[in-house]
């Protein structure tokens, strides 16, 4: 929550915030704050080399290899960034939605560059992965998906002739 407000407010400010803020709720356990504030130095320097390295990369040339693998060699980059500054368990709590999310992503998109697949048989690996997914994952794309029939029956529609009020 915090960490939103940049741009708006000084670095150092929602910093001194957050440490206020951790003071307040962990004042009877002098380990959890030591634990907290540390756990929040690591991640502010995370946010910093995160930062560089995306402009480091951001800079490079794109090769002829497919885009799922720039994106493949990214992910890991990005990985072993995390595990440099956090634990395996500090990394599962702090970025395990994003990095399934991110794998996800990933394995549609080596499934659609693959060439070698007719489409019925990327229709039927998607539908693998989508079986997979975790619930809470499954019904956010369920719902994108929803929307987005929605928006193609209504082009449709439109295409055919209809007015606005069909």
């Amino acid at each position: 929550y915090y960490l939103s407000a940049q741009g708006e407010r000084p670095l150092a400010d929602i910093v001194a915030a957050i440490r206020t803020e951790l003071k307040v709720r962990l004042a009877l356990s002098p380990l959890a704050l030591t634990q907290a504030e540390e756990l929040l130095t690591r991640y502010l320097a995370y946010k910093k080399a995160l930062l560089a390295l995306e402009q480091s990369k951001s800079s490079g040339s794109v090769s002829g290899k497919p885009m799922s693998a720039h994106l493949r060699e990214r992910l890991s980059r990005l990985h072993g960034l995390r595990l440099s500054y956090f634990s395996n368990d500090e990394v599962m709590g702090l970025f395990a939605a994003e990095e399934l999310r991110d794998e996800d992503a990933l394995r549609r998109m080596e499934i659609f560059e693959d060439p070698r697949l007719s489409t019925a048989q990327k229709q039927f690996k998607l539908a693998q992965l989508d079986a997979m997914l975790p619930s809470s994952l499954r019904e956010g794309r369920e719902a994108s998906y929803r929307i987005s029939e929605v928006e193609q029956r209504v082009s449709q529609m439109r295409a055919a002739g209809a007015s606005e009020q069909e």
